[in-house]
């Protein structure tokens, strides 16, 4: 008996462990056209799927196939706790080519069980999908987030999101679980500003185009700071160049065996150090006003306010008290 107990441990621990559910993965259909490399991406949604799940791997089948095999009209959670149950099918990935005006990837994902999170999500295929990309964007998607991916119509414009950078456009994907974000880009001295709400799954595609930078100039003490910043960067430079000089003077200095040439490099070379301490000095002085400007906010305009006394006469009691007038 304890041999058989042990035996059955051994091969528990010898035998990988099962995926929790069963997911039918089904294919895009006929008839789209292979330059869209609906193939790589399918072997993407495939591969996102069975790190985590056992799949069903059915890519010869699209999705109204499928519905004809679960005896169901629309892909949704009632249909799979009828149908899918009977056929040991948890929950069904099925991606689908969009026409119309641009052509799109779309992935749907039902199941019966409690612990997924359906969603319909939809995503332009006017550039090149990497299948990576793709597998990165359906891992968050199982988690109930959103992508985005910002673009503009120029490259290059910073982006930031909740004043944090994520780089030029246009940019890699960023996920972002449920919430409300602020989404900021700045082309040249001008910003472009857009509020975000995510309420779960979903790829964003936020496009900005030259006209949407017209109306937020940026604040006139951003330009200042970014002013001091390049007179710091300017000095910094200088400094650079003084020390260099200085530092041949000094070798030239070390050299000579003529007094007069001595004398003559001795004031070059203090002349030299002069230069550099200023401007040196002058790079920290702006690089300090930069920062202040840039991090510390401008002060808000107060009512002007004085100091005045005022008489109190109450039961007992005579004096003067201190008031504020506005």
């Amino acid at each position: 008996m304890l041999r058989i107990a042990i035996t059955s441990l051994l091969l528990l621990l010898a035998t990988p462990a099962l995926a929790q559910h069963t997911v039918l993965v089904l294919g895009v259909g006929d008839g789209v056209p292979a330059t869209l490399g609906t193939a790589a991406l399918e072997e993407a949604l495939l591969q996102g799927i069975a790190g985590q799940h056992e799949v069903i791997d059915r890519r010869d089948l699209d999705l109204a196939a499928a519905l004809n095999l679960l005896g169901c009209s629309t892909l949704d959670r009632a249909c799979l706790r009828a149908s899918g149950e009977d056929i040991g099918v948890d929950a069904v990935l099925a991606p689908s080519i969009e026409g119309g005006g641009t052509t799109a990837l779309r992935v749907r994902f039902a199941s019966h069980a409690p612990e997924f999170v359906p969603f319909d999500v939809q995503m332009p295929l006017d550039r090149p999908l990497a299948p990576q990309v793709l597998r990165q964007r359906l891992a968050a998607w199982l988690e109930g987030h959103a992508t985005l991916e910002v673009r503009s119509s120029r490259s290059g414009d910073a982006v930031a999101l909740d004043d944090r950078s994520l780089g030029p456009t246009p940019t890699a994907d960023r996920v972002l679980p449920p919430g409300r974000y602020a989404l900021t880009v700045t082309r040249d001295t001008r910003l472009a500003q857009r509020e975000l709400a995510v309420s779960g799954s979903a790829h964003i595609v936020e496009r900005f185009e030259d006209n949407d930078f017209g109306g937020v100039p940026i604040p006139p003490r951003r330009i200042a700071a970014l002013s001091f910043a390049g007179g710091a960067i300017l000095a910094g430079t200088g400094a650079a160049v003084s020390g260099a000089a200085l530092a041949r003077t000094r070798d030239r200095f070390d050299d000579t065996r003529i007094e007069r040439e001595a004398d003559d490099l001795a004031r070059t070379g203090r002349r030299q150090a002069t230069t550099a301490n200023i401007l040196l000095a002058t790079a920290g002085a702006c690089a300090i006003t930069a920062t202040v400007l840039w991090l510390v906010p401008a002060r808000q305009e107060r009512p002007d306010r004085r100091a005045r006394l005022e008489p109190v006469l109450a039961p007992g009691h005579v004096g003067l008290q201190l008031g504020i007038a506005r």
